[in-house]
């Protein structure tokens, strides 16, 4: 049952700071393309890094924090839906470079930013 509170507290936290970050980076914007999900997404990705890697790369070792902090903040800060639907829509609109973009750019800095993060350990 802890665990499941865990990841609830976790997940509201997190649904919490992605909203509140990409309302920031949106009103900063002026642009076409999705930056506050982008933003998102890369802060998740280097939220799990540095959780990974203090928690010594065994989440198993402490599963309550594990839970709280990877499952629920990472899991309802990264935006792997909203994404989803931002790419769809510039697909709708016609925006197939910015679509393209958005994949290309989302995927690779993310991929970036956690082994940027691990490798840095």
């Amino acid at each position: 049952m802890k665990i499941l509170l865990a990841i609830f507290i976790g997940g509201g936290l997190g649904s919490l700071s992605r909203f509140g970050i990409s309302r920031l980076v949106v009103q900063l914007s002026d642009s076409k393309f999705p930056w506050g999900t982008l933003s998102a997404n890369i802060l998740a990705c280097a939220v799990l890094a540095s959780v990974w890697l203090w928690m010594g790369r065994d989440f198993y070792r402490y599963p309550f924090w594990s839970a709280l902090a990877v499952i629920g903040f990472c899991g309802g800060f990264s935006t792997f839906s909203t994404f989803s639907l931002e790419t769809l829509m510039l697909l709708e609109k016609q925006m197939y470079l910015w679509a393209v973009a958005n994949v290309l750019v989302s995927v690779a800095s993310c991929l970036f930013v956690l082994y940027a993060f691990m490798k840095w350990a």
